[in-house]
Order: structure tokens, then sequence, then C-alpha cells
């Protein structure tokens, strides 16, 4: 359906983005420490959720990876 293959060409650009994230900043790659995850009650989160949220807004900042 026509449907279907709007959500498919949203998850290619989301995967995209996803990829970028891995390839851009290494620390996203690899086996973390469990002291990166484990939350120790901040309310904003573990270590890891607020370095991916500063990944994600840096590479929100960049250059378009969408063709236009």
């Amino acid at each position: 359906t026509r449907r279907s293959g709007r959500v498919q060409k949203v998850r290619i650009h989301v995967e995209r983005c996803i990829g970028l994230l891995k390839n851009k900043y290494t620390i996203l790659k690899g086996t973390l420490q469990i002291c990166l995850v484990k939350n120790d009650g901040d309310i904003h989160g573990s270590t890891i959720d607020k370095m991916l949220i500063v990944c994600s807004a840096l590479t929100n900042l960049s250059a378009s990876i969408v063709p236009e």
C-alpha cells in the first residue's frame, strides 16, 4: 500500500541517521562500561543517555543526509 511505502522511506532515513551516529561518534561503538549505563538516581537519565542526546543534537545541527 501507499502508506507502507512511505513508512519504508522514513525507516531508511532513520537507519541512515543511526548509522551516521555510530560512525561519527566512536564512543557509541563497541561495549560500554556498566557505570555509563547505570542510572544512579539522576532524573535526567544515565550517562550514556546524556551522551546520546548530545551526539544526536550535534548530528542534527550538521548538514542533512537526506537527498533533496
